[in-house]
């Protein structure tokens, strides 16, 4: 399991491209079947090569690669102009246990998390402060600060929410 590796899953057409310009690493096609094998398995065992089928958003995930290294394989994947950008993430020892489907629905959320997110703080810094007197505007506000500092469970949810709540003030 220290071979250094890097698993691409539910790639399609692009597979082929992508595997060429992250050469010499060991590189590794998972699908079908193997989405419900744990990481850990997929990269220490002696594993078929499956291609499955081709996912909305694929994944990338870096097995024993080293920090240093990750910049220089980032720039290999960049240089290939994926038509579809990739989910990414490295292998740690939280991860090992989790199927290869539980890992992406984590990373799928995650992902939409922080779009909500980024979303909510371009509305806050493009607002101005609401006059004090203004109560449901400045709760408006403390809640999208509240969510932007980590204070709160931030859910899609409930940054969607405050999105919302936000937005009724966003022109007054």
């Amino acid at each position: 399991m220290n071979q250094k590796q890097v698993l691409l899953v539910g790639f399609g057409s692009e597979y082929q491209e992508l595997a060429a310009a992250l050469a010499p690493l060991e590189i590794r096609r998972v699908g079908g079947e193997l989405l419900e094998k744990t990481v850990g398995d997929v990269c220490s065992g002696p594993l078929p090569e499956s291609g499955g089928e081709t996912l909305e958003l694929p994944l990338i995930l870096f097995h024993n690669i080293a920090q240093e290294e990750l910049d220089q394989v980032l720039k290999a994947i960049r240089q290939v102009k994926l038509p579809r950008q990739p989910l990414k993430a490295m292998v740690t020892p939280t991860n090992q246990s989790w199927t290869l489907t539980a890992l992406y629905q984590e990373l799928q959320q995650e992902q939409q998390v922080m779009g909500a997110l980024i979303r909510l703080k371009q509305l806050r810094d493009r607002m101005p402060m609401p006059e004090l007197m203004n109560i449901p505007a400045m709760q408006a506000r403390m809640q999208a600060e509240m969510l932007l500092s980590g204070g709160q469970e931030a859910t899609v949810e409930t940054i969607e929410a405050a999105y919302r709540e936000l937005q009724k003030w966003e022109k007054r």
